[in-house]
């Protein structure tokens, strides 16, 4: 089976450096980015399944990334974190870019973890199979999968 790769793009090394740790002892290539151009330029050079990328950075937002990433590269699933509370830019990044989530920063660890592999395992079907009611059954999957974490950590609490 062919192993998966996510590209992170954030303008902060450290971000960066921290996601890589992170995801070292799973089964699946990271590549990282520190801006919008050195991202646009790995992905015409790698096969990538997802890109998960920072909004605010200089030269090009995360929105303006990720819907060049949408028109060049439709398959791959889209991703964006940002640590302000910036409506617009959200709104644009759903809208234009058609992000599959939006994480906040600082980030929980362990959703990032968790989110962006549940993200990736499916990845393959949709690079397999480009078409637009795949992308919409995707969407459905990312939903009912985040309700059934919130249920499960609703019966934890009330378990307890």
């Amino acid at each position: 089976m062919e192993q998966k790769t996510i590209l992170f793009v954030d303008d902060e090394r450290a971000n960066l450096n921290t996601i890589k740790r992170l995801f070292r002892t799973e089964n699946c290539r990271v590549l990282i980015a520190e801006s919008g151009e050195q991202g646009l330029e790995l992905l015409a050079q790698e096969k990538v399944h997802l890109v998960v990328s920072d909004e605010r950075m200089p030269g090009m937002t995360g929105a303006k990334f990720l819907t060049k990433v949408r028109s060049l590269y439709p398959h791959i699933i889209r991703m964006v974190m940002s640590g302000y509370a910036d409506i617009a830019a959200v709104v644009e990044s759903i809208n234009k870019a058609q992000i599959s989530y939006f994480f906040t920063k600082p980030w929980d660890t362990d959703k990032l973890k968790r989110v962006t592999l549940h993200y990736l395992n499916i990845a393959g079907q949709l690079a397999d199979e480009n078409s637009t009611d795949l992308c919409n059954i995707h969407q459905l999957q990312a939903i009912i999968y985040e309700q059934q974490q919130e249920i499960a950590a609703l019966k934890q609490t009330m378990e307890k």
